[in-house]
């Protein structure tokens, strides 16, 4: 989010996109293009390390096994971790979290993608990328009061994704979990770095 000729927020638009469309969809055509074109952009901008490891991955090995074990890791496999809240904080699906992230949702009019839990952490991603596209540039105090809902919702819905990743980390030693935990990280620090920098934004907003 660095690139000062696009707004941060289309490009952290585009990233929770990306991430959103790969956690639901997994690997695909559409996908790799998706992932490829987020590779570029944050390697130009300096980023290599999880990039790099990311990119290894897909170039190595072929698209059916990288799906197979994105569908071992999420879906179907023994041990399988789901990417959603209730589940990581119950071990049920559809649970007080799937309430919660519903909440956000219809308060923005947007409705959620079909089939999947409400607080699936593509749904989820997906969402955030809309309501940071969804920013204005041009009116100052819409475009504080969208930052401050935006940051409340990575800072209050989104929490939980530590506790996902370390959940994916414990079984790291099973190859499918090994493939799939270096995009896991991608989006963690995602995460945290638009967790910081929408704080930064509102801190200066409130000093200036």
């Amino acid at each position: 989010m660095n690139q000062a000729h696009i707004s941060e927020f289309v490009i952290a638009s585009m990233e929770a996109e990306t991430f959103g469309t790969w956690l639901i969809e997994g690997f695909n055509t559409r996908t790799v293009k998706l992932l490829d074109c987020y590779f570029n952009f944050e390697s130009a901008s300096g980023r290599e390390s999880l990039v790099e490891t990311a990119r290894k991955i897909l170039d190595d090995n072929e698209l059916e096994t990288l799906q197979r074990a994105w569908s071992q890791v999420f879906c179907i496999g023994p041990g399988c971790v789901p990417p959603e809240e209730s589940v990581v904080k119950t071990g049920l699906s559809m649970q007080e979290p799937r309430d919660m992230a519903l909440d956000w949702y219809y308060r923005f009019k947007i409705k959620p993608a079909a089939g999947l839990p409400a607080d699936n952490l593509g749904v989820e991603l997906l969402f955030l990328g809309r309501i940071l596209s969804s920013i204005p540039e041009d009116n100052e105090t819409e475009k504080t009061n969208v930052l401050k809902e935006t940051e409340t919702f990575v800072r209050e819905r989104l929490a939980w994704t530590k506790d996902f990743y370390v959940s994916l980390e414990n079984k790291k030693d099973n190859p499918d979990f090994s493939l799939i935990l270096p995009f896991v990280s991608l989006i963690l620090e995602f995460i945290d770095e638009l967790s910081g920098f929408l704080s930064e934004h509102l801190e200066s907003v409130s000093e200036s």
